[in-house]
C-alpha cells in the first residue's frame, strides 16, 4: 500500500480555495493519525504542508504571554514593513477559584514532575523518541521488542508520555504511585483509571499479598447471587439501611444503577432524623423513584410515609425473615465497613471508592452517576476529568 501523501502546497494567490484545501488536510490529518500527535507536531506539519509562504507568514507574527498570580493574558504581534511589531489581537482572563486553589496548583506541579521524570527515565525517554521519530525494528532493540504490543497506544500528549489516556509512570516514581493506589486498599481497579507501566497489575498484586490490612479483612466467603431489578437510569432505585460502627449509627443510601454510596452519620435514630438526612441527600442528586429499605421503625413510621408521599417516592420494605430482599444495601454496608476498617480517614475512603472502576463495566460510581470522573490524589491527565456521556 502506497504511503499516504499530504495535500499539495496551498496556493495563497487563490484564497477562495482555502475551504477545499482545509478539508483535504483534515482528511489527511485523520487518516494519517496526525490528530493523535502532540500539538507542536500538528502545527509544524500544517505549516510545512502549506508551503514556504505559510512559514514566512507565521514568522511575521509573535505571541507575547504574561501571567500573574490571579490572571493570564496574551497579545498577537504582527511585523510591520519597518521591522517593528505591533499588536493586532489580545485576550486575557482571570483564573477561576478552582485554578487558584492549592489543590489545582499541586496537581499541575505533580504533572510537571512526572513529565520531567519521564524525560530522565531511560525507558520513558526512549519511548518518547520512538513516538516522535518512529519505532525501530524489534530485532535490534530490546525496549521496542518489550513494548511492541502497546506501540499503537503509546503517544505524547502535551509533553506527557501516555498509553491511551493513562500516564506512563517512570521507574523512580512507581513506589509512591503504588502507595497512593493502595490508600483505601481497593486493589487493582484504580490503576486502570489513570496510570500505567509494564507489569503494573503484578506489582499491585504483590503489594496486596504483602499487606497485613488486606490479609486481615480478606473476604473468602462468596456471597450468594441475589437477582434484583436493574433500573434503566441512575438514581432511580435506591437501597437504604442503618448500621452501627464504632459507637455511631450511620444512614447508608446506595444507587442500584451506579453503586454510588452516600453515607450520613446520625446523632439521632428517630424517623424525623432519618427523613432529614434523606432530604439532604436527595437535594444533592435529585428525587428517586423507589426506596428499598428494611422494615424498621424509622422506615415504617407515619413520618417516613408522609415524606415518601410528598415527594412521590415508592417505598418498598424487605421482610424481616428475608433480609436479602434488600441485598444491594446489605452489600454496600459490608463494602463501607471494610473501607472504614482499612482506612483512617472515612472521607478519603469514600472518595476513593467512588472513583474506583466497578468490576462489571469498568466505570466508577461517580462516572455512572455524574457522567464524569472525580479528582483524587492520584495523578491523571486533565482531559480525563472532563464530562462524558455514559450509556
Amino acid at each position: 500500500m502506497a504511503k499516504l501523501q499530504p495535500p499539495e502546497n496551498f496556493d495563497f494567490s487563490s484564497p477562495n480555495k482555502w475551504n477545499n484545501w482545509k478539508q483535504r488536510f483534515s482528511f489527511y490529518r485523520t487518516a494519517s493519525k496526525l490528530h493523535k500527535e502532540d500539538g507542536d507536531i500538528q502545527v509544524a506539519t500544517l505549516v510545512y504542508t502549506m508551503g514556504k509562504e505559510a512559514d514566512n507568514l507565521l514568522k511575521s507574527f509573535e505571541l507575547s504571554e504574561s501571567s500573574s498570580k490571579y490572571a493570564t493574558g496574551s497579545v498577537v504581534l504582527q511585523k510591520q514593513d519597518n521591522g517593528d511589531f505591533k499588536p493586532v489581537s489580545f485576550a486575557s482572563r482571570t483564573f477561576t477559584p478552582t485554578e487558584l486553589s492549592p489543590v489545582s496548583q499541586l496537581q499541575k506541579k505533580r504533572l510537571e514532575e512526572i513529565k520531567s521524570e519521564q524525560k530522565s527515565d531511560y525507558v520513558c525517554s526512549k519511548l518518547i523518541e520512538y513516538t516522535y521519530n518512529g519505532w525501530p525494528s524489534t530485532e535490534s532493540c530490546e525496549i521496542a521488542k518489550l513494548y511492541k504490543p502497546y506501540r499503537s497506544e503509546i503517544t505524547v500528549n502535551k509533553g506527557l508520555l501516555m498509553r491511551n489516556d493513562r500516564l506512563i509512570i517512570p521507574t523512580d516514581m512507581r513506589l509512591d504511585i503504588l502507595s497512593k493506589l493502595h490508600q483505601a486498599h481497593q486493589g487493582i481497579a484504580r490503576a486502570k483509571e489513570s496510570v500505567w507501566w509494564k507489569c503494573i497489575s503484578r506489582d499491585i498484586q504483590q503489594l496486596i499479598q504483602n499487606c497485613d490490612i488486606c490479609a486481615k479483612f480478606q473476604n473468602d466467603k462468596r456471597e450468594p447471587m441475589i437477582s434484583t431489578p436493574f433500573p434503566r437510569r441512575s438514581w432511580s432505585r435506591l437501597g437504604s439501611d442503618l448500621f452501627h460502627w464504632r459507637g455511631h449509627t450511620y444512614l447508608l443510601v446506595v444507587d442500584y444503577f451506579s453503586r454510588y454510596i452516600e453515607l450520613s452519620r446520625l446523632t439521632s435514630t428517630s424517623s424525623m432524623a432519618v427523613v432529614e438526612h434523606f432530604k439532604s441527600i436527595l437535594s444533592r442528586h435529585g428525587l428517586c423513584d423507589t426506596i428499598v429499605s428494611y422494615g424498621g421503625l424509622q422506615n415504617t413510621s407515619d413520618v417516613f410515609r408522609q415524606f415518601c408521599l410528598k415527594y412521590g417516592i415508592e417505598h418498598v420494605t424487605s421482610s424481616p425473615r428475608y433480609p436479602l430482599g434488600n441485598s444491594e444495601a446489605d452489600r454496600a454496608v459490608n463494602t463501607v465497613k471494610r473501607l472504614l476498617s482499612k482506612c483512617d480517614d472515612p472521607y478519603e475512603a469514600m472518595t476513593i471508592y467512588r472513583a474506583t472502576p466497578l468490576p462489571h463495566n469498568g466505570l466508577s460510581p461517580s462516572q455512572m452517576l455524574f457522567g464524569r470522573r472525580i479528582k483524587t490524589t492520584l495523578p491523571q491527565a486533565p482531559q480525563k476529568l472532563l464530562p462524558s456521556n455514559i450509556n
